[in-house]
């Protein structure tokens, strides 16, 4: 007799490229078929980018529009759960889950968890108070919490964490495998207008205030004048700075030393292809763009943040920085772009670090126990 599956879906905004999500593609591709069967819910208008994918996995994409109705949100959502019979939901939107997780209660779901993925931020006071009713209401529905960094836990749960529900710290992780490989070509830089005299510098990130693209390019303009043959590749889509940002580019007069590019099937070519990757973002929660580029052996230089020091690996701790702290930032760089052994001992020490200790297939397990009838 076949053991019935446990059905488990996934609430996001969208299925776009970013980290939330691309940790979520990890997690379709790696679970247990045997045991479980796992879906998506999208709250936001856009389906997203991964959502091919996601069909193909055999996961089903749902829409159920969130809006600022968390009434009629409940409702609905109750319904559906009712009628679909799921044994886990699992929300991945931090304090924003607090309707889908009451809506599993209501129907009866056993395992409810709410996952957080990034640091509190100061969104102003009305706000903050309506999120602070719903981080209640997660309290009160929730049988699991995960946090994918201390400093995650310790932004959204201060002091001494409750006791019930329990937190659960997941690290991020990726196919160490898959991104080790080597079996794809870089991408080629020649698109660009780039040389192969040329020293990259590769960021990855959505044109949002947090990702901190302004004093990228402000490390930017400091390193070219430092290193003249370094050049910057920024990766990504979405968000509502990118003309701001290119504007900033234009200004400095760096136009032909930044490149863009965004819609990466396979984000092996644009890490394959760099001299070290730069993350100083305003604040994270365990960035996944960190952990692939260390996976591709690329040294890494980023902001000293909560969520970004256990992601890196101990060799390379000393290249994290205050965000605002552009000469170091430009100091380190020029450094890495100088010294081609000191790159190559950096990325082989962090491919090193992420297969021994942020490998996908040890999250993807520990998620798993959370949907287990009884945990």
């Amino acid at each position: 007799m076949t053991e019935k599956k446990i059905k488990v879906i996934h609430m996001v905004k969208s299925m776009t490229h970013g980290g939330i999500e691309t940790f979520l593609m990890s997690l379709l591709r790696g679970y247990d078929r045997r045991r479980f069967h796992m879906d998506i819910l999208y709250i936001g208008r856009d389906p997203g980018d991964y959502a091919p994918e996601v069909e193909r996995l055999g996961a089903r994409l749902i829409h159920c529009p969130f809006g600022y109705d968390q009434v009629r949100f409940v409702y609905r959502f109750t319904r559906f759960l009712r009628r679909q019979r799921y044994d886990a939901v699992n929300g991945h939107l931090a304090d924003m889950s607090g309707g889908a997780l009451l809506a599993a209660r209501l129907a009866g779901v056993p395992a409810r968890v709410a996952s957080y993925h990034c640091t509190r931020w100061d969104m102003g006071w009305l706000k903050n108070l309506y999120l602070w009713i719903m981080r209640r209401v997660v309290l009160k529905t929730a049988t699991s919490i995960t946090t994918s960094a201390p400093s995650i836990t310790e932004s959204f749960f201060p002091g001494e964490p409750p006791a019930e529900p329990p937190i659960h710290p997941i690290a991020y992780g990726v196919d160490t495998e898959f991104f080790g490989r080597g079996d794809v070509a870089p991408l080629d830089r020649s698109r660009f207008g780039f040389g192969p005299e040329h020293l990259i510098v590769g960021h990855v990130g959505r044109f949002v205030p947090q990702k901190n693209h302004a004093g990228l390019i402000r490390i930017a303009a400091e390193l070219v004048r430092k290193v003249p043959q370094a050049r910057f590749v920024l990766c990504g889509a979405g968000g509502t700075l990118k003309d701001e940002v290119a504007r900033q580019v234009s200004q400095l007069g760096l136009s032909d030393h930044v490149a863009w590019v965004h819609g990466l099937e396979d984000m092996r070519r644009l890490y394959y292809g760099l001299d070290v990757f730069c993350l100083p973002s305003h604040f994270e929660g365990m960035p996944i763009s960190l952990i692939e580029a260390q996976a591709c052996g690329r040294p890494v230089v980023a902001s000293r943040l909560g969520g970004i020091v256990p992601a890196t690996a101990p060799a390379m701790r000393a290249n994290l920085f205050d965000v605002e702290d552009v000469p170091s930032f430009v100091a380190c760089l020029a450094d890495l772009l100088a010294d081609k052994a000191k790159r190559l001992a950096q990325g082989q020490a962090g491919q090193r670090f992420v297969r021994d200790h942020l490998d996908v297939k040890l999250a993807i397990r520990q998620y798993e126990k959370l949907y287990l009838p009884g945990s």
